[in-house]
């Protein structure tokens, strides 16, 4: 769950991630306009959201972490959320990260992710899991008064492996968009031999 103002207009908005809806495991991530919610009101994450973004493959559980803020300086926050169990070549579930621009004009509807996002990152190692558990968190490192993307690929921790896990940090200049990958990091960090760093 996310709350920021995506659209722009005052009033927080909802985004909703759902990486495992009903047995769809691409996962899915609502977005409803605060605008347009009412108090003592019941919605369907389905039928009434404003728009739906889903993962583009079974398997990628988009959704499993979600954050915003303003990455570009256009007064629009930006939503950003993990798609962990996505493959990436022959990498098996390296995971994604993916960005989708704030903006007043949200498209109604359903689109994949791989069509609505405006930056992608993605892991570069079998079980890195780039999006599990670590919140995207967007705050400003390095001091420069623009906020920072920091994610985290905690590896896998179960079914007879442990990864060590890694967090990476890139710095924001307001030009962050395109297709990058955990090493186009500005900083990484490590934590010896501990399993799964950066799992929160």
């Amino acid at each position: 769950l996310s709350d920021i103002d995506f659209d722009g207009d005052g009033a927080d908005d909802l985004f909703m991630g759902d990486y495992f809806y009903d047995g769809d495991t691409e996962g899915s991530v609502y977005y409803f306009s605060g605008s347009d919610l009412s108090v003592d009101s019941v919605y369907d994450l389905k039928d009434d959201s404003n728009s739906t973004i889903t993962g583009d493959s079974d398997g990628d559980f988009f959704g499993y972490t979600l954050g915003g803020g303003d990455l570009d300086f256009d007064g629009y926050e930006d939503m950003v959320s993990g798609a962990a169990g996505e493959d990436v070549g022959d990498l098996s579930r390296a995971g994604c990260i993916y960005v989708i621009s704030g903006n007043a004009d949200m498209p109604g509807g359903t689109a994949s992710v791989g069509w609505a996002a405006d930056l992608s990152i993605c892991g570069t190692a079998s079980n890195q899991r780039l999006g599990r558990h670590g919140v995207p968190q967007l705050v400003d490192v390095d001091g420069d008064l623009s906020l920072d993307l920091v994610v985290s690929g905690p590896g896998d921790d179960y079914a007879g492996t442990d990864g060590e896990g890694e967090v990476y940090v890139f710095f924001n200049d307001g030009g962050l968009e395109g297709h990058l990958s955990t090493d186009d990091a500005d900083v990484t960090l490590t934590a010896g031999t501990a399993d799964s760093f950066g799992y929160a």
